[in-house]
């Protein structure tokens, strides 16, 4: 996997760049959801989800400073407080924010 281009995807601190429209990125993530998903119906309802996140504008979840998103948490900290909204992509998220970045750690997460 692409793990780095889901990371940035998924990270709140990325929000408001244009990664969605990047098909590497898309495709990376499509992956990561679709091998996280435990059914077709998890997949779909989790792209779904990923489209509402996508064009979610919410100065409290996403709040800017001269026009950059400034959040003072880490991703994962910020999908456990806000990811609710979304809550099979929330699971899909804290477990790509989980993975430890030795790659002992993350070859388990992959078996």
């Amino acid at each position: 996997f692409d793990i780095h281009l889901v990371v940035f995807a998924l990270s709140p601190h990325y929000h408001d760049q244009n990664i969605f429209n990047m098909r590497k990125v898309m495709s990376a993530v499509r992956e990561v959801l679709k091998f996280f998903s435990p059914n077709g119906a998890h997949y779909n309802c989790a792209l779904g989800q990923l489209a509402q996140y996508k064009a979610l504008v919410d100065d409290l979840k996403f709040p800017e400073i001269d026009g950059v998103i400034k959040i003072d948490m880490s991703p994962k900290t910020w999908w456990q407080l806000h990811g609710s909204q979304w809550p099979e992509l929330q699971v899909i998220a804290l477990r790509v924010f989980s993975i430890g970045t030795s790659s002992s750690t993350s070859e388990r997460n992959f078996r």
